[in-house]
């Protein structure tokens, strides 16, 4: 869990209890803003946020056998950083669960939403 961050509702939790939708974020660049979704939820209480592109690859059946304790790992721990032209932030792990591959995760350049989170094979430590 990120460390000095309130905990905060899933999406799911805020429409059944008829609060509206979660907050949203500015865009990159200010055009407009940007609904936030909140996933990595335990228990009702979610952990980090997430964009809704993030939310649509986690379905696909190459992206679902990645686990968010990993994704959790690779934001904590990462073996290494890289800031995008745009600010968003790549960081890299290597998941020596899922045979030693590295996990690429991308985020905001706020630092905690998730944008994108994959193996990323032409990755060289």
């Amino acid at each position: 869990m990120i460390k000095n961050r309130p905990k905060r509702l899933c999406s799911a939790v805020y429409q059944a209890a008829g609060t509206g939708s979660p907050p949203t974020a500015p865009r990159p660049g200010g055009s407009g803003r940007k609904p936030l979704s909140y996933t990595l939820c335990r228990k009702g209480i979610c952990i980090v946020k997430t964009t809704k592109y993030f939310q649509s690859l986690k379905i696909r059946p190459d992206r679902s056998g990645i686990k968010d304790e990993w994704i959790m790992h690779v934001i904590e721990h990462p073996e290494r950083e890289y800031v995008q032209a745009d600010g968003r932030l790549r960081r890299w792990a290597k998941i020596e669960e899922a045979g030693g591959k590295y996990l690429r995760v991308i985020l905001l350049p706020d630092k905690e939403t998730i944008h994108n989170a994959f193996f990323d094979r032409g990755y060289k430590p």
